[in-house]
């Protein structure tokens, strides 16, 4: 007899708790004051939603405050869904009197995937689809581990080869991108998640981690700071049920190599507990990406422990041609326009570096050449026009490859 579903339970009551993540300190009753409205927004977001669980985190802006709430409690506590009548309750909680460093200081951003604004940015990467295709592939395994349970099972039953099986759960989950500044290394970082999201058919939270994350030099700061970055994103992955991925941008300067002349104990005291907790996430659905135009300043051992490292390098003639169709899809361009835009941004000499002839990069095409001619079109109320490129073209030189010594 086939067994009937349950419905989901609904809850009742959603109790949340938030905190400020301002650098702003205002007094307790102020942020007390903006209970009401901070239930409100709670409201907006996650009503009539499935899959509620307690331990879901969100960001939000409430009026210029933005504030870092969590689902504490539900009631009844098995339920997974909300609707119109669920009532959203929001307590402020201050900062414990032992509690150190706010997170969100080092923690510059939180992605939540699907999200269908970051798909703009992964297909307008351009020349890397080698590389796209290939970490999309590899994030699946990562990040669902099960996958390899059931590709085992399913194959091999009984005569499952444990010895290889063990060897792919022992992979650290570590990813390097290395190359050029302006190559598409931190675009692909933080939009790849869409479309694993997408494919997986499952939520995907994305923490991005900055400098900061190095604190202000004191003892121990540094590596008390790696140790609540990987804490929160195991907590994220416990208590949510989501996948997770860390990504670390200019990872030379948390994991540069030990010993050397560059660097002092609290560094390879980092890169001690950077090594750690990577470790640590074998077998986790986490998975951690390091960006770099630095590769060869990286620890040794970091750079065993990845599984791929990617090399990302400046357009070619071809990639810019594409470039240049991708983000000027609208605008009546002819193919020989297109082939003149290519032919602006062939390599230049710039004055105060060495005869080398400098490479555009991707960035320099669609963060600055094309920005300014649209700026100038704007200034003159006028559409997009090939003139305004090529002007742009011409007055945007490309960012220099190497200085002279």
């Amino acid at each position: 007899m086939m067994e009937t579903k349950k419905p989901p339970i609904v809850a009742r009551q959603a109790l949340w708790s938030y905190r400020s993540v301002s650098d702003e300190r205002a007094d307790k009753d102020f942020y007390v004051a903006l209970e009401s409205m901070v239930a409100e927004e709670l409201a907006r977001h996650f009503r009539n939603r499935t899959g509620v669980s307690v331990g879901r985190e969100v960001r939000l802006r409430v009026g210029e405050y933005i504030v870092q709430a969590r689902l504490t409690n539900l009631e009844p506590l098995l339920a997974t869904t909300t609707n119109s009548e669920t009532q959203f309750i929001a307590q402020y909680r201050g900062r414990e009197k032992d509690e150190r460093q706010d997170i969100s200081n080092f923690i510059a951003e939180v992605i939540r995937y699907p999200d269908e604004r970051l798909l703009a940015i992964y297909d307008s990467l351009v020349g890397i689809n080698t590389i796209k295709k290939d970490l999309v592939r590899k994030l699946h395994l990562l990040l669902q581990p099960g996958y390899l349970d059931s590709w085992l099972d399913f194959h091999y039953g009984k005569q499952r080869p444990e010895m290889l099986a063990q060897v792919l759960r022992d992979r650290y989950p570590l990813i390097i991108l290395e190359g050029d500044v302006g190559s598409g290394k931190t675009a692909l970082a933080r939009s790849v998640g869409h479309r694993v999201a997408v494919s997986l058919q499952t939520e995907i939270v994305l923490y991005v981690v900055n400098a900061q994350v190095r604190g202000g030099g004191h003892v121990g700061e540094l590596t008390q700071n790696i140790a609540r970055t990987f804490n929160e994103a195991e907590r994220c992955a416990e208590y949510e049920r989501v996948p997770v991925i860390v990504f670390i941008d200019e990872a030379d300067a948390l994991a540069q190599a030990r010993g050397s002349s560059q660097t002092h104990h609290e560094d390879d005291a980092g890169v001690n507990a950077l090594i750690q907790r990577v470790d640590r996430l074998r077998g986790m659905p986490i998975a951690v990406i390091f960006a770099t135009n630095l590769a060869q300043s990286l620890d040794s051992a970091i750079v065993r422990r990845a599984i791929v490292t990617y090399h990302f390098d400046r357009p070619t003639d071809e990639q810019r041609a594409e470039l240049f169709r991708r983000l000027l899809t609208t605008i009546p361009l002819r193919e020989e326009d297109i082939e003149q835009l290519v032919v602006l941004t062939q390599p230049r000499t710039l004055s105060g570096f060495d005869a080398l002839a400098h490479r555009y990069t991707y960035s320099d095409i669609s963060q600055r050449i094309i920005p300014q001619a649209v700026e100038d079109a704007i200034y003159k109320q006028e559409s997009l026009s090939m003139e305004q490129l090529i002007s742009a073209c011409k007055r945007t030189l490309p960012t220099p490859e190497r200085q002279k010594p």
